[in-house]
């Protein structure tokens, strides 16, 4: 049986990664002030929903 290997599972990713990418990929932030901004922004359009 030694001869079997178990396989890594794979991780679902956390809302956070997934909210963190979307932003990289709309606003393209080249420092952490402008990630802050940007979750800001993204943040705001829901306050009057």
């Amino acid at each position: 049986m030694e001869e079997f290997k178990q396989m890594a599972r794979k991780k679902a990713p956390r809302p956070g990664e997934e909210l963190a990418k979307e932003i990289i990929e709309k606003y393209k932030p080249k420092t952490v002030e402008d990630m802050q901004n940007a979750c800001r922004k993204r943040n705001s359009r829901y306050e009057f929903l």
